[in-house]
């Protein structure tokens, strides 16, 4: 569930790695572990890459969609501008995408993905083997906002690094090591109520990016005042009601009686709020969302929650109606092999280009959906 760091769209239109790829970076705790563990497998074959994969479950190729590049084009890009404190350009591109409220081919927002993709440039180690100097990012927006009186990205990064600071930087003590909760609660909650106070003194700018109302909001949340975080709420649900970064924030802020029936009255709140407008498409997000962080993995979702496949298969048809990129299209086939759905996959295999593995994890996965979108028959993983 979301912590304090803010909320990110949910996919992104990249394929990833296939399965079996290692991060980029470990700590440097576990470094000679991965390194020993490398070295071991290095003699294992990876996983099939997906022209390899037998015909019944490979897609038809299909041509690929207008920017379905554009997030890795643009953590390029943000590189770039920030190694060149370029802020001018980057607070035109981004005032921009809000004026227009420019969408991905996925239907993201793109001020979103451009505000991740610059949180990542800004927070690269260089050298830290720790982890990013949050002290460091704090300075560099800081410095960006003064420069730049009307920027409120400046301002909302400004207030994610500070978050961010809170979040990470105080959970390891100058030697590298751990520590619990009650050791960083003092120091965390500082930096939270720094977040909060900076939120509401640069309300004026800042709230232009519909951003704030989520930092706003879950900053409340983790300092433990849930009324205002539920008025917040509210509020960005009238002005905004189709940022979607909004719900799926909230969604880590339930805290109300047992987790599932939570999330499930949850999901039929929104929904019953925005279905004439936005469609069904909230309540299947929420809940692909919300089965990335089950214990047990997204498999167990309609068997360990309260969510409805019939639902859930109508919001994802509103999704890929408007959107119907690779990654809205795998999104749903994944979630239709998992609620077992034959006559959902039959419709959608055709469609399919080469498999994303963050979505499907496993090249055992992709084929038994594959077989059972061709044969009908129920799967089990």
């Amino acid at each position: 569930m979301p912590g304090i760091a803010s909320s990110k769209p949910s996919f992104r239109v990249d394929a990833g790695p296939e399965p079996g790829t290692p991060p980029a970076s470990a700590r440097p705790h576990i470094a000679w572990i991965a390194a020993f563990a490398l070295a071991c497998c290095a003699a294992v074959a990876a996983p099939a890459p997906a022209q390899d994969l037998p015909d019944r479950a490979l897609a038809r190729i299909v041509p690929a969609e207008p920017d379905a590049g554009f997030p890795a084009e643009l953590d390029a890009q943000a590189q770039a501008w920030i190694g060149s404190h370029d802020f001018g350009r980057i607070d035109a591109l981004h005032a921009r995408y809000l004026a227009q409220a420019e969408r991905s081919s996925s239907g993201e927002w793109k001020s979103a993905l451009l505000a991740d993709a610059l949180m990542q440039a800004l927070s690269e180690p260089e050298g830290d083997v720790l982890g990013p100097d949050w002290s460091r990012v704090e300075a560099i927006t800081l410095g960006w906002a003064r420069t730049h009186r009307e920027s409120a990205l400046a301002r909302t990064l400004h207030a994610r690094a500070i978050r961010a600071h809170a979040e990470s930087a105080t959970a390891y003590d100058d030697r590298g090591f751990y520590r619990v909760r009650s050791q960083r609660q003092p120091e965390r909650d500082a930096l939270l109520r720094r977040a909060m106070d900076y939120l509401q003194r640069e309300q004026r700018v800042a709230s232009r990016d519909p951003e704030y109302a989520v930092l706003l909001m879950s900053t409340a949340a983790d300092l433990g005042d849930y009324a205002r975080a539920e008025t917040v709420f509210e509020q960005a649900m009238s002005d905004q009601p189709d940022y979607f970064p909004i719900y799926s924030s909230m969604l880590g802020l339930l805290r109300e009686g047992p987790e599932t029936q939570a999330v499930e009255r949850y999901a039929r709140r929104v929904l019953s709020r925005h279905e004439a407008t936005i469609g069904r498409e909230l309540y299947a997000r929420l809940y692909s969302d919300y089965a990335q962080d089950l214990a047990f993995g997204p498999d167990h979702l309609f068997a360990g929650t309260q969510a409805k496949w019939v639902d859930m298969r109508a919001g994802f048809e509103d999704r890929i109606r408007r959107y119907p990129s690779q990654d809205n299209l795998q999104t749903y086939a994944r979630f239709a092999c998992i609620a077992g759905d034959p006559s959902a996959l039959r419709d959608l295999w055709p469609r399919l280009q080469a498999p994303l593995w963050r979505l499907w994890q496993t090249r055992q996965r992709f084929e038994a959906c594959g077989q059972l979108a061709a044969e009908l028959q129920r799967v089990t993983f």
